[in-house]
């Protein structure tokens, strides 16, 4: 006799995964979607509006995500960003790199056909850069498989200096932008986007416009090919939530030990001192040091900035 899983165990059993990829539980919880699947949406939806904002709802978050995703669970879409527009200082421990090499495909997986929340999202002051240049990379896919119209994508991007004013220290969201508005060649935002560049705001060798209006003239005249490549890009829809959170721990093993290597104090605190609270560490861009031509660090084979720099 099958017993039915319940979605709150699945629950319990991924809050308690910690440093592990709960793989059964996500399979488990993916195979039987059409019965745990809402409860678990809802448990994203409590923590993104404060309803829930346990410990257990918070841990259970990157699973839960994955495997919506994986199901094609269109009823997560908003709630996925809803809860990448919380503060940084709130969301980005708890999701990690998932920011910046998985939100792109989960949102692609889970799109709904309502641009709003997308809009919410790349509007908002508080939520990460990383996680909306990743909304916007899925927006140019998005685009470019005909599930936005172009004139939709357009206006969206042109709103955003209006909506969202350009500050000090945005680099990595407005690059973000601009590397959408070049990739899909959007040749009518050309002035909008150099005003943006040019604003006095950004340090002047964190923005090259001469590149930005270059990719653009390339976008415009090989547009068949550049959605193309956007459109087989790892922003298609997440296809395995266990493959895909595999991967995002090891790649936070391999951060941690070469910090480990980098600083040999790193575990290495007395007893004490061990006891005592760590203070957050700053958000960084963990890609600063990469040049925008510089081939992209992930091993895609492409550019930085027509691969991770757009994510």
């Amino acid at each position: 006799m099958t017993t039915t899983p319940d979605a709150q165990a699945l629950i319990t059993a991924f809050a308690a995964s910690r440093d592990q990829v709960p793989a059964d539980s996500v399979r488990t919880a993916v195979a039987n979607w059409s019965t745990v699947g809402p409860e678990l949406v809802q448990t994203v939806a409590d923590y993104a509006d404060g309803r829930d904002g346990s410990q257990r709802a918070a841990e259970a978050l990157l699973p839960i995500i994955h495997a919506a995703a994986e199901a094609r669970d269109t009823t997560a879409f908003a709630p996925v960003c809803r809860l990448v527009s919380l503060p940084v200082d709130q969301i980005g421990p708890l999701l990690g790199g998932a920011l910046m090499d998985t939100l792109g495909a989960i949102l692609t997986a889970t799109w709904n056909g309502d641009t709003t929340p997308l809009e919410t999202l790349l509007q908002s002051r508080e939520a990460a850069d990383l996680a909306q240049g990743s909304a916007m990379a899925a927006l140019a896919w998005l685009t470019v498989t005909n599930h936005v119209p172009e004139a939709r994508t357009r206006d969206i991007l042109g709103a955003l200096p209006d909506a969202l004013p350009p500050q000090e220290g945005d680099e990595v969201r407005w690059a973000a932008w601009a590397d959408t508005i070049s990739a899909l060649g959007l040749t009518s935002l050309e002035d909008t986007a150099a005003e943006v560049l040019l604003s006095g705001v950004f340090d002047r060798d964190a923005v090259d416009v001469e590149a930005f209006q270059a990719d653009l003239a390339d976008a415009a005249a090989n547009a068949d090919a550049v959605r193309q490549e956007i459109a087989r890009s790892h922003l298609q829809p997440l296809n395995d939530a266990v493959q895909a959170l595999t991967d995002l721990r090891e790649q936070e093993e391999q951060a941690r030990d070469e910090a480990q290597e980098g600083d040999p104090g790193v575990g290495a605190a007395s007893a004490p001192e061990a006891e005592a609270p760590s203070a957050p560490e700053p958000h960084t861009n963990p890609y600063r040091d990469v040049g925008r031509n510089d081939p992209c660090p992930c091993g895609s084979g492409h550019k930085f900035k027509k691969c991770c720099a757009a994510a």
